[in-house]
């Protein structure tokens, strides 16, 4: 795998949607986690219908990905009530509910 000039990809990167054809073999960012995540995870989630993966491409390669899914948290693990209402009252959420919507990134 060749290193790329920063400048290069600045210049020349894109967006493309994760497809079955892309070849994440040579792809490491230097996070097994996040490594595992995109070879054997995002595509299957993709096509479930739990997320959106937005491949950043250089030259054909992979320099990068996001993957933008729908979540909650739960208030639960707030210890503070007092904290948990601050949160419900600025978010304008309903005191009968127990977790708030998210996006992760």
């Amino acid at each position: 795998m060749s290193i790329m000039k920063i400048e290069d990809i600045t210049n020349n990167y894109y967006f493309e949607n994760l497809n079955e054809n892309h070849a994440m073999n040579d792809f490491d960012c230097g996070d097994d986690d996040l490594n595992g995540f995109l070879k054997n995870d995002a595509l299957t989630q993709q096509n479930a219908n739990l997320n959106v993966t937005k491949l950043v491409m250089c030259n054909q390669m992979i320099v990068g990905f996001v993957t933008l899914l729908t979540d909650t948290i739960p208030l639960k693990n707030i210890r503070n009530e007092n904290v948990t209402f601050n949160i419900k009252e600025l978010l304008g959420i309903s005191s009968k509910n127990k977790s708030i919507s998210a996006v992760k990134i």
